[in-house]
């Protein structure tokens, strides 16, 4: 009996509309081929004989065939033609003798025509997330796609779908690696592409194409604007004294870490005498101006119910080497007040120092990171303090300052222990904090608060950190 040789059939996809089958007879007689779409039921050897599929209808003329087979062992290939792109076809082959005895099964094979549709992307997609110093492109589309990326500052030319699968601006030059990329998505799925070492506060535009697996890409280039964010210095806020007593307050005016102006407030029962400088002594520093104001200089909120009849002395000091984590004690001079009958007033002893200034850390320390850790350095340019991390999951809710403190996430469920820590800093001294046992190939979003000796917590910007593969 004539059967189809161990082997074949064999399929190759030649075109995106056309798949090319090889078959090969143990004898001579003939060989009847079938095409039907993959979730079809299959039909008999009679049934691929007869032209029809496996409920007895007749297939179209161009997914049927029959070879005739004059050599033993020789191969012949058949080409069906007008197929469906991107589909999968099950293509089956019945050897008949020269006696007219038919093969008992028919033998089958499994192909896919290539897709020649571009990716199409999902609703919502693609998607910018920025941060202060990074921006996560999140993309999605209905097929395996490989989406091509560059990022360029805003205004600059649009570079082509070709320019941005070659990393190029629209000039032709060459993007610097951490500007431009590639990932391979998963239909449906979405992945995460992020660019890093951005400017904060600053504008950018990222181009993009997705192709699919057979290189049939997106004809237009989608395009993305966004701004990386900011930290948002506010007004220079008065810090401590009493509510109803002679006090004093102190702020940082241009955000430097240091102590640039202070403020004297006195109750109802004094008022100006002529201040100057020299009526002033300020620890660590040199008094610059003096100025008085009868009540403008400090906000409603720290009215003490005397209204205008509080007084302020405004001192600028030149900047020292007291940073604010070191408050001054401020000494106001013996008969350089006067009180409202006239007589000397001795003056204030000095002041209690204290300490109400966020300690600064810099905030382009970035992590490292291998397969199953990340490491990250934190170090203070303002005073000594404590580094506070937590390590959630990527998409995590975001906990509040005291609960990275406790380490804990925002539902307050504690942390492991292994993606929580804390270590000592300073100027001088750079603290390490690891996260451990972590997933490789995955990203996680890092919390970190930095607290002083006075309590003051600075709250850092999330980092967005993604393992090594594991080698």
């Amino acid at each position: 009996m004539g059967c189809i040789i161990s082997g074949y059939p064999k399929a190759e996809a030649t075109d995106f509309t056309k798949l090319k089958l090889s078959v090969m007879m143990n004898e001579t007689g003939s060989v009847y081929l079938l095409c039907l779409k993959s979730n079809e039921t299959a039909p008999t050897a009679a049934q691929v004989k007869a032209g029809l599929n496996a409920s007895g209808d007749a297939v179209a003329a161009s997914m049927k065939a029959a070879m005739t087979m004059d050599k033993a062992d020789s191969e012949s290939v058949y080409i069906f033609s007008g197929l469906e792109t991107g589909v999968e076809y099950c293509m089956y082959a019945a050897a008949q003798d020269g006696y007219g005895e038919l093969q008992a099964a028919p033998a089958a094979i499994r192909a896919t025509t290539p897709d020649n549709r571009p990716p199409v992307w999902t609703s919502g997609y693609p998607a910018v997330l920025p941060s202060y110093y990074s921006a996560r492109i999140n993309l999605s589309a209905d097929k395996i796609s490989t989406v091509y990326l560059v990022c360029l500052n805003s205004g600059a030319a649009a570079p082509t779908a070709a320019q941005v699968k070659a990393g190029t601006d629209a000039s032709g030059e060459v993007l610097l690696d951490r500007m431009k990329g590639n990932i391979t998505t998963s239909p449906g799925v979405t992945a995460g592409f992020d660019f890093s070492q951005l400017a904060m506060g600053a504008r950018y535009d990222v181009y993009l194409i997705a192709e699919n697996q057979y290189g049939v890409a997106q004809a237009e280039v989608s395009k993305l604007s966004f701004y990386t964010l900011i930290y948002v210095i506010p007004s220079p806020t008065l810090y401590g004294g009493s509510a109803s007593k002679d006090s004093l307050y102190t702020f940082d005016a241009d955000d430097n870490g240091c102590i640039d102006h202070i403020v004297v407030r006195f109750s109802k029962n004094m008022k100006n005498s002529g201040i100057t400088k020299a009526g002033f002594t300020v620890a660590g520093y040199t008094v610059a101006t003096v100025t008085t104001d009868a009540d403008g200089v400090v906000a409603a909120a720290l009215d003490d119910g005397d209204g205008a009849d509080s007084q302020y002395a405004l001192i600028k000091v030149y900047e020292g080497p007291v940073a604010t984590g070191a408050t001054p004690a401020v000494t106001i001079n013996a008969n350089s007040i006067a009180a409202t009958d006239g007589t000397s007033f001795t003056g204030l002893s000095a002041t209690s120092a204290f300490d109400k200034i966020l300690p600064r850390v810099d905030p382009s320390t970035l992590p490292a990171t291998n397969s199953f850790t990340i490491t990250l350095s934190a170090a203070s340019n303002s005073e000594s303090a404590t580094a506070y991390f937590v390590c959630l999951p990527d998409g995590a809710a975001a906990p509040s300052s005291a609960q990275i403190k406790a380490g804990t996430d925002a539902a307050g469920n504690a942390v492991a222990a292994t993606r929580k820590g804390s270590t000592s800093i300073s100027p001088t001294l750079a603290g390490t904090l690891n996260a451990t046992g972590l997933a490789s190939n995955t990203m996680y979003n890092v919390y970190m608060v930095i607290e002083d000796a006075a309590s003051n917590i600075k709250t850092m910007p999330k980092i967005n950190v993604q393992t090594d593969s594991e080698i």
